[in-house]
């Protein structure tokens, strides 16, 4: 699988745009695991803080997903950071 991480102030309106979650927080606490999907692809969400999250896709998904993901934040001033960890 590979690690999307997406954060920041508008994250969570990004997400709501591709995914059928609850994002508030008394829904879905820090730390808590869903099991989600966009498009027919499976995906997990993990909630790592009140604006910070990791979606794991399978590898041969990720590209896409990812592209999918930037187009949903364009509005809102995405900015792409590659990390290798």
């Amino acid at each position: 699988r590979c690690r999307i991480r997406i954060e920041g102030p508008r994250c969570r309106d990004t997400l709501s745009k591709l995914f059928a979650l609850d994002l508030r927080a008394s829904a879905w606490p820090v730390g808590d695991l869903r099991l989600t999907g966009h498009h027919h692809v499976p995906c997990a969400a993990l909630r790592l803080d009140l604006d910070r999250f990791d979606l794991l896709v399978f590898s041969t998904y990720a590209f896409d997903q990812l592209g999918t993901m930037l187009d949903a934040a364009q509005e809102y001033g995405v900015a792409l950071e590659l990390s290798s960890v």
